[in-house]
């Protein structure tokens, strides 16, 4: 639908820009879950400027997305990218072989604040940054801000709350441990898959992820593990699925009704890869232990199904969020000795970290995500003489 006729402040927060040839029919509004998109082109000479501005759901992904990126210069005058602040606000600049990509500013928006998000962004053909860069500064962005999301007061409390530093950890907190492959499988693996030919794949990982998101080990392929690294067989490894050893079961010793085992072909695989008698591990029991109303001080935005929403989840744990130690829930009953958290984590309690640890499986770790020193590095459960991590 054409804006002039629909929404009365597109010639107002898009209008003419001298030097410029405004197109008039080039304006949108569109609504689709409560998010707005204002489109309009500008041409001089050779050049098409495409402006887009997104606000409310719209915006909210692509400035939380844009908070990954380090406030410096990274492109290389061909190709890469620009970060840094253009009228105080984030602003990144793509290059693709030596042309303009895009041109994105954040006009509002942040940790505590994506819900009041609006989100400019400038593309076309023909354009050089200081052409772009130009068009944007010939824009009133308060006015922008205020019209497009005036309707969601800007709040303080909230921000404060989403980039305050953590709280101290409880004190009653139930002992619950991530289980994962160690670093070094995980640095080792890595380097075989990225080996050409890579001497560690899952052959057919494409017909293991059905499009609807869930697994039933049961009616599932038969994952093809290739593993061609001479004497080196984790008990653990995580790629796609969580495959485990004979020995990893052994010392796990989880009964059927808290986990399922499917089968797994290694014969294109080395000796050790073979011998070690990997399965496919399901924890049955999926539960939600982590409390994060108490670990950023509010509820955090939720999708209509209950979920985290998607810009929650990358403004929170992208590289410019502050560090949060991980609050477990009060009162938490661990539905099973090892279970899957929310996004497919493996989960063990205290009593089962140590009996893995005990049997000697050293290329497994149990991290700790609640300590003081978890927010500066990687920290793993230690056996100590009482049991306790």
């Amino acid at each position: 639908m054409a804006i002039s006729a629909s929404y009365p402040h597109h010639t107002r927060l898009l209008p003419e820009i001298p030097g410029w040839i405004a197109e008039e029919d080039t304006g949108f509004e569109r609504h689709r879950g409560g998010g707005l998109l204002l489109l309009r082109t500008y041409r001089r000479g050779g050049m098409r400027a495409v402006v887009e501005i997104t606000a409310g759901e719209w915006a909210e992904s692509r400035v939380a997305q844009s908070m990954y990126l380090p406030i410096e210069q990274t492109a290389d005058g061909a190709t890469g990218m620009r970060c840094w602040l253009l009228r105080n606000r984030r602003a990144n600049l793509v290059m693709h072989d030596g042309a303009l990509d895009a041109l994105s500013v954040t006009l509002r928006g942040g940790p505590g604040d994506l819900r009041g998000s609006v989100f400019l962004t400038i593309h076309g053909e023909g354009l050089a940054p200081d052409d772009a860069i130009g068009v944007a500064l010939a824009l009133d962005w308060e006015a922008i801000t205020t019209t497009l999301a005036g309707h969601h007061p800007f709040d303080a409390a909230r921000v404060a709350a989403a980039t305050r530093p953590p709280p101290p950890p409880p004190s009653d907190q139930p002992r619950l441990w991530p289980m994962l492959p160690s670093l070094t499988v995980m640095e080792r693996l890595s380097q075989l898959e990225l080996e050409r030919p890579p001497r560690f794949k899952i052959a057919n990982i494409a017909d293991l992820f059905p499009s609807d998101g869930k697994h039933c080990v049961a009616a599932m392929p038969t994952p093809i593990l290739v593993l061609k690294e001479h004497g080196f067989a984790p008990d653990l490894i995580w790629s796609g699925f969580q495959f485990v050893s004979g020995r990893l079961r052994d010392a796990l010793d989880l009964p059927p009704h808290t986990v399922e085992y499917g089968e797994v072909d290694t014969r294109g695989s080395a000796d050790a890869a073979r011998a070690a008698d990997y399965k496919v591990l399901h924890a049955v029991h999926e539960a939600d232990p982590v409390d994060l109303a108490r670990m950023y001080g509010y509820e955090p935005d939720r999708d209509a199904d209950g979920s985290l929403s998607t810009a929650w989840v990358l403004a929170h744990h992208g590289p410019h969020a502050a560090p949060r130690r991980t609050i477990w829930r009060d009162g938490f009953v661990p539905p099973a000795p090892l279970f899957r958290d929310t996004r497919g984590g493996l989960i063990a309690t205290d009593a089962l970290a140590e009996r893995v640890m005990r049997a000697g499986l050293t290329d497994v770790m149990f991290q700790d995500v609640t300590s003081e020193a978890s927010l500066h590095r990687i920290v793993t459960r230690v056996i100590a003489d009482d049991g306790a991590g």
